[in-house]
């Protein structure tokens, strides 16, 4: 799809010391926090967005692609990171954002941490 995805901390992989079988499943409700950011910016640029510092992270239901608050690149992240606290960096190319970004060629960098509701 083009998603670039370097996985930070894979989560709550393990349980009790047992594999976490509790992975993200469709359905459920997936919160982000975030830093959005362009690659084009110098690196002391400030960030676009930022939801990591916020009360309340971004939520959305795992491949319900009718949802607009998450975009394509962002459902196929969750599919990848999996488990609950994972954290991952992405590059999301316009052809994977928001529709509102389609027109630009500049991709956006994220810094996200993942909870999962069941």
């Amino acid at each position: 799809s083009g998603l670039y995805i370097r996985l930070e901390n894979q989560g709550d992989k393990y349980l009790d010391g047992k594999l976490n079988a509790d992975s993200a499943e469709s359905g459920d409700r997936i919160s982000f926090r975030y830093i959005q950011y362009t690659l084009s910016s110098n690196p002391d640029t400030i960030s676009h967005k930022n939801t990591a510092d916020g009360a309340f992270p971004t939520t959305f239901y795992f491949n319900d692609l009718t949802d607009k608050r998450a975009c394509e690149g962002w459902q196929e992240a969750v599919s990848m990171m999996k488990f609950h606290n994972a954290e991952a960096k992405l590059i999301v190319f316009s052809k994977l954002g928001f529709e509102t970004d389609e027109k630009y060629v500049i991709p956006y960098g994220y810094d996200i941490s993942m909870t999962i509701k069941k």
